[in-house]
């Protein structure tokens, strides 16, 4: 039998309501996130209709559950742009330099923006399924 206090706040940093599509190293579209009038150049590594895996190479001064801007660059010249909430920040070694992955759920997508970055995704699934990649 054991007693503890309940905390005030708990946060679920990494609950994903979609499925993330992975997207392959050739596909991987280019990504802006700004704070603080700072611009991080990355790409997208997985995507969903919530959220996204980001690869950054330069490390970024933004903290876990901060609210920043994000422009994607989908194919066909459409960019998605809307907040982002972090929800995952980490350096990954490697073996001459360092990255950052980001873990980012989108803040507000209007239905507007929710379309076209449904049917990009559906694309790409398609194109996994008919390359037979798994």
């Amino acid at each position: 039998y054991y007693v503890c206090d309940i905390p005030e706040n708990i946060f679920y940093d990494q609950r994903r309501r979609h499925y993330r599509t992975i997207i392959h190293i050739t596909a991987r579209p280019n990504i802006i996130l700004t704070s603080e009038d700072i611009l991080y150049r990355g790409l997208v590594e997985e995507l969903s209709q919530s959220g996204a895996g980001i690869i950054l190479v330069e490390e970024p001064e933004i903290a876990q559950r901060e609210e920043i801007g994000c422009g994607i660059e989908l194919e066909g010249e459409y960019t998605l742009a809307c907040p982002v909430k972090i929800r995952h920040l980490e350096e990954k070694f490697a073996a001459k330099s360092s990255q950052w992955t980001l873990g980012v759920e989108f803040a507000s997508l209007s239905p507007a923006q929710y379309r076209p970055l449904q049917r990009w995704l559906m694309d790409i699934e398609r194109k996994r399924l008919r390359s037979g990649a798994v």
